[in-house]
């Protein structure tokens, strides 16, 4: 999938996300440069978003 962010080492948008069972891997086909990103770190963020969402 393709994701509208730019790319930290080279600033080339869009970049690849690939998302897997054990978290998501985010690579620039520019540069190459990537990013892991485990499961458990994203389930942790949603799950602080929507907190925050029912708080205000």
């Amino acid at each position: 999938m393709k994701v509208d962010a730019p790319c930290p080492e080279c600033g080339h948008t869009p970049v690849d996300v690939l998302n897997m069972l054990d978290g998501s891997a985010w690579i620039c086909p520019a540069c190459g440069h990537r990013e892991y990103e485990e499961a458990n770190e994203a389930a942790g963020e949603e799950a602080d978003l929507i907190a925050s969402e029912h708080r205000e």
